[in-house]
């Protein structure tokens, strides 16, 4: 027992429409997600995949949430068929894959926390990713909101004609 369906036929109309669907506004509704999620993480204080961001070792509070001003620069830009999630604050890459700080012209380091002084022959700050990064993809949350939406966009297409 069987069933043959000609999916052209039957289906030809709404794969025409696919094909005509301009995505441009659900790739915005992508990017406003996807910094969404970003900023979710620093709230969290954890990186993409749900792991941890390391406890601060100077001040109280969260990591990375002093002022809020990296938190609040993540922003979106998209076109038809791209959504690219970023910042331009030049500090978020120390952050993003941590570094190891030491004096260039002094023999240590000195900064004030509060009233404190702190010195060091050398600092390392631990990475705190923010973003995916590339080895390990996508998270797979971010996946599904993807699609969902995506989803969404190419139903309510379909539908519409």
């Amino acid at each position: 027992m069987s069933i043959q369906v000609d999916i052209k036929a039957s289906f030809g109309k709404r794969l025409a429409a696919i094909a005509d669907i301009d995505f441009a506004e659900a790739m915005e509704t992508i990017g406003q997600d996807l910094a969404s999620l970003v900023r979710l993480g620093f709230r969290l204080s954890q990186d993409p995949y749900g792991d941890a961001w390391e406890q601060l070792s100077f001040r109280k509070g969260k990591p990375l949430e002093d002022t809020g001003h990296l938190r609040q620069s993540f922003h979106a830009d998209t076109d038809r068929n791209r959504v690219t999630v970023g910042t331009n604050v030049p500090y978020a890459a120390v952050h993003q894959y941590g570094a190891v700080i030491m004096p260039v012209n002094a023999k240590t380091l000195a900064w004030q926390v509060g009233q404190a002084w702190h010195f060091a022959k050398r600092v390392e700050i631990p990475a705190r990713p923010m973003l995916p990064n590339e080895s390990e993809g996508l998270p797979e949350s971010w996946s599904e909101s993807i699609t969902d939406i995506l989803l969404e966009h190419v139903s309510g297409n379909i539908n519409a004609n």
